[in-house]
């Protein structure tokens, strides 16, 4: 039975099943990428045959956002939800442990937006350490859990070399001082 598109309002779109083909738009370095493409077995979606117009399933489209969570390597949003929810803590809390906004990790937990890399890296340090950034927040500790950090992804221990990148390849004493006094002031 063919339905009405909501694009075109032609009667020409019908529902499929099979394996979905999923590209992610765009280019990554003025080259196509295969790593961009995505096959899903045992789909359903909706196509219109007069425009071309595709409606995803509700499932599908998690399916879709799943791996492309395990694609860029970051914790997804139940991940991100469960570590807040391990210590008690509220988003408004949890984002200002993190030098976050609000907003900003309201949507990451939500799935609204995807987290950077090395936003990913600092929430997995919170889970990991949870201590150095819940005990006597300010002064000194600001510090000591930035130097923390950033020696973690220095290293490249946890695959953190771009979360390393992401903070402009901080290495210098100068750089390091600067982070950590941005941070104890925000503290």
């Amino acid at each position: 039975m063919k339905m009405k598109c909501p694009l075109c309002g032609d009667e020409s779109l019908e529902r499929k099943t099979g394996a979905f083909h999923f590209e992610l738009p765009g280019k990554e370095s003025g080259r196509e990428n295969p790593e961009r493409e995505m096959d899903f077995p045992d789909s359903e979606w909706d196509e219109c045959g007069a425009c071309g117009e595709v409606i995803l399933s509700v499932e599908l489209q998690k399916r879709i956002e799943r791996r492309q969570y395990a694609r860029k390597g970051i914790l997804t949003p139940e991940e991100i939800k469960s570590i807040r929810e391990k210590y008690s803590l509220t988003q408004a809390r949890m984002a200002q442990i993190l030098q976050v906004g609000e907003k900003n990790f309201s949507r990451w937990e939500n799935g609204i937006a995807m987290q950077t890399k090395s936003m990913d890296s600092l929430i997995r340090q919170f889970e990991k350490r949870p201590e150095e950034f819940l005990k006597n927040e300010g002064g000194k500790q600001a510090s000591d859990s930035v130097s923390s950090y950033l020696r973690t992804i220095e290293s490249g221990k946890g695959g953190n070399v771009q979360a390393l990148a992401a903070h402009g390849g901080i290495r210098g004493k100068k750089n390091r001082e600067t982070l950590s006094r941005f941070i104890k002031d925000k503290l």
